[in-house]
């Protein structure tokens, strides 16, 4: 297969040039932050009155768009996800229309970001959540391997269950 444009998949070059190639996502998609790890895009939008953010979410997808053209890049449309913040105190927010070579992103109001739940109003509790049963396990392999199946260790564990 003949390769147009980006590096084999496998090469042990490819993360690096990868990165070096898109390198200039900051300085041709403005008015926003960018949250940028590895090949993953964060766009961060901010504002007050919901037809500014409209039209600063519109101007940054079409911003978006042309540097995917430009770059000859295809974006993970069944990865991509828009997801509105607030606060307990601004009450529900409003979902704008989101979109991206005219297919409109779907909205979620949790997410996973580098290894954290993220909700929509800004708690942890599904994050809380996903990660209790793992230290619950983390937490009787560590009691086995200490206490074992003695039954001397029987107060111990009780202790140990109240804790978590």
């Amino acid at each position: 297969m003949e390769l147009r444009h980006g590096v084999p998949q496998g090469s042990v070059l490819r993360p690096l040039l990868f990165l070096l190639f898109i390198n200039d996502r900051p300085l041709n998609i403005q008015v926003t932050k960018l949250v940028l790890f590895a090949d993953d895009t964060n766009l961060l939008i901010t504002g007050k009155d919901e037809r500014f953010l409209q039209h600063t979410v519109t101007k940054v997808m079409n911003d978006v768009e042309t540097w995917f053209k430009e770059n000859s890049l295809v974006i993970n449309t069944g990865k991509t996800i828009a997801m509105s913040f607030h606060s307990k105190q601004m009450g529900l927010p409003s979902r704008l229309k989101v979109t991206f070579k005219n297919w409109e992103i779907a909205y979620k109001s949790q997410l996973r970001f580098l290894g954290f739940y993220i909700t929509e109003n800004l708690k942890w509790d599904a994050h809380i959540h996903a990660l209790s049963p793992k230290l619950c396990k983390a937490s009787l392999r560590h009691g086995t391997i200490f206490w074992g199946g003695s039954s001397e260790s029987k107060p111990i564990f009780k202790l140990q269950k109240r804790v978590i």
